[in-house]
């Protein structure tokens, strides 16, 4: 197998932008030792200047010269050029840049925003392309900078010299530059005057179209301000962010108080931003929620008046936004399930062959499979269908516990309209049991996942096993704690015989209806459906233990049968005890049981 880690690379995220309309060129990065990679031992731009020899001017969107790039430099650090319609401007709070300044001269509406590896903020803006926009210094404020024509600026996943992460705040939606802003980037220094020709505002980018519906503005255009009562939550959420990036004190406690004195009205006090700081390092480092019950509580009456949004669901009544838990016997078709709803989640087309799906990207990480297996599989499957363009597959990634966790986060702070995440298999990306308390660590395992997708709006489905010796609930079969089970929005268990090619999937959750599909499956398509007008029919086990009970003629106790048969003395009397909840088998005397004669046609 391939044991290369899909998650994403710098190549990935360089195609990635192209697709999304932003010109690419590829930057040094830093060597093992923190060096640059130009070799230059006072090089003062270190792993942020370019390596072709035109810089800015060579970036593009095509991706044959991307993915050549990044062959031959694999670890290169991301540049987007600025320029031709797009703005960044540079808020560095080490030569006193800050957003409060920036709002002081001109209400902007939320955008795209990248921390950078200093510690400071990128904020991308759309404007008209036959406005040649200029790059300025500090034109606007100390410490604020912008990247017009001919400029660029690192992204993310790049890794400042710091050892930092460039990382999105969110997702990448880039709002039009106001006209006063433009004005002011125009003209000279403090001569913004409407008696200036008016420039229209830019259309909104692809992303806000496509986002529109989705995803309205948080707040009005203007200055942002967190009013007092969500302060502590906002604050609290940034310093989560900034530890899970590894932020050192000093720089978590500069961003804190930057943020703190932009947008909080009134800001909260500088013991207050010492306490927020202390709490979310000792998070990061227990793998706590840095928050207190106090953050969320609520009147009853104000509950019912605000407005929740609805769970966007993968497979409307099927698959809920949230955690799903998929579990079945090995080699009985729960991979070949979950491929078949992913590819159909993936192109927007009906599963199980007739649920509607709500399409968007899927990543799936088939940890069990090699390249040429989930190939072959998807071949099959598709059956001369186009490939879906939106599908990401993944064959290695780190343990949830040891990074896992925020490669998936990361790749859903890029990836703008995602819907799905299938993990294939739960064990493949979980750590060894270290304390013994396995209800604990099974819990542990599913909370952060949970979050992720509640902050995300997605569906992660985890396919699992279940228990060698079964049971009579089909949701206590699934193998490990009620800790798994019961951290999940959605549990799911696969049933069937081997060798029948009719199956029981049972759904439960807590925005699911609690139902039983019968499901067929296709050998030559290797697809699941669902199974119209199935009768409840006897499955191969319990066939053959009616034809022994009927052949011999005499009642036969639960152990006589299983021995005869070289069948599982639990797995025989639950057997049993279906039969005769059907009507098929009696109880002829204490422990033991007789064929009911009917025809053929009665249960088949």
């Amino acid at each position: 197998m391939d044991q290369t880690p899909v998650k994403l690379s710098p190549l990935n995220c360089a195609l990635f932008y192209a697709r999304l309309n932003l010109r690419v060129l590829p930057l040094h990065s830093l060597d093992s030792n923190g060096r640059c990679t130009c070799k230059q031992d006072a090089c003062s731009s270190a792993g942020k200047h370019p390596r072709t020899k035109d810089g800015a001017k060579s970036a593009t969107l095509d991706q044959t010269q991307i993915t050549q790039w990044w062959s031959r430099y694999p670890q290169a650090n991301i540049g987007i050029a600025t320029g031709q319609g797009l703005l960044v401007i540079d808020i560095d709070p080490r030569h006193g840049g800050s957003l409060e300044a920036l709002h002081a001269l001109v209400a902007l509406p939320e955008t795209a925003m990248v921390t950078t590896g200093s510690g400071g903020w990128h904020l991308y803006y759309s404007y008209d392309q036959g406005i040649m926009l200029p790059n300025s210094s500090g034109k606007l404020a100390d410490g604020v900078d912008t990247r017009g024509h001919h400029g660029y600026v690192v992204a993310p996943p790049s890794i400042h010299v710091s050892g930092m992460q460039y990382k999105w705040n969110g997702k990448i939606q880039i709002a039009a530059a106001p006209t006063a802003l433009l004005h002011l980037l125009l003209n000279p220094k403090g001569s913004y005057s409407t008696k200036h020709t008016v420039i229209q505002p830019s259309p909104p980018s692809i992303l806000d179209v496509r986002n529109e519906a989705a995803a309205p503005p948080k707040t009005p255009p203007g200055k942002l301000v967190i009013p007092e009562g969500k302060r502590h939550t906002r604050l609290v959420s940034l310093a989560g962010s900034l530890c899970l990036q590894g932020a050192a004190d000093e720089a978590l406690l500069l961003m804190l108080r930057t943020f703190n004195q932009a947008y909080c009205s009134p800001p909260v006090s500088e013991q207050e931003i010492g306490k927020i700081a202390s709490c979310a390092k000792a998070w990061s480092q227990a793998g706590q929620p840095g928050r207190t019950g106090l953050d969320d509580i609520a009147a009853l009456v104000a509950l019912m008046g605000r407005d929740t949004p609805e769970p966007q669901w993968a497979i409307p009544g099927l698959l809920p936004e949230g955690v799903t838990l998929l579990a079945g016997k090995p080699k009985m078709g729960k991979s070949w399930l979950a491929l078949g709803m992913a590819l159909a989640v993936a192109a927007g087309e009906p599963a199980l062959g007739s649920l509607p799906t709500r399409a968007g990207h899927v990543f799936f990480l088939g940890l069990e499979d090699t390249p040429r297996r989930l190939k072959d599989r998807t071949l099959k499957l598709l059956q001369g269908r186009p490939v879906p363009y939106g599908f990401t597959w993944g064959g290695w990634w780190r343990p949830l516990a040891h990074g896992g966790l925020e490669d998936l986060e990361t790749w859903l702070s890029v990836q703008e309209d995602a819907r799905l995440i299938v993990i294939d298999t739960l064990g493949k990306v979980r750590s060894p049991l270290s304390n013994g308390n396995i209800y604990a660590e099974d819990y542990a395992l599913v909370s952060p996942l949970k979050q992720l997708a509640e902050q995300h709006h997605v569906s992660i489905m985890l396919i699992h096993h279940l228990r060698k010796n079964g049971a009579s609930d089909p949701m206590d079969a699934i193998s490990g704690s009620t800790g798994l089970t019961g951290a999940t929005d959605c549990n799911m268990v696969l049933q069937r015989e081997r060798g029948e090619m009719i199956a029981k999937l049972f759904t439960t959750g807590r925005d699911v209806d609690e139902q039983q599909l019968m499901l067929s499956f296709d050998e030559h398509t290797a697809t699941w459906s669902i199974a119209p007008n199935v009768p409840d029919s006897p499955s191969g086990t319990s066939q053959t233990i009616l034809a022994l009970l009927r052949e011999q003629g005499k009642p036969m106790s639960a152990p006589t049968i299983a021995n005869k048969l070289a069948l599982d003395i639990d797995y025989t009397r639950r057997t049993l005890s279906r039969l005769k909840e059907k009507g098929l088998v009696c109880l002829a005397q204490r422990g033991s049981y007789m064929a009911i004669e009917q025809t053929e046609g009665d249960w088949y």
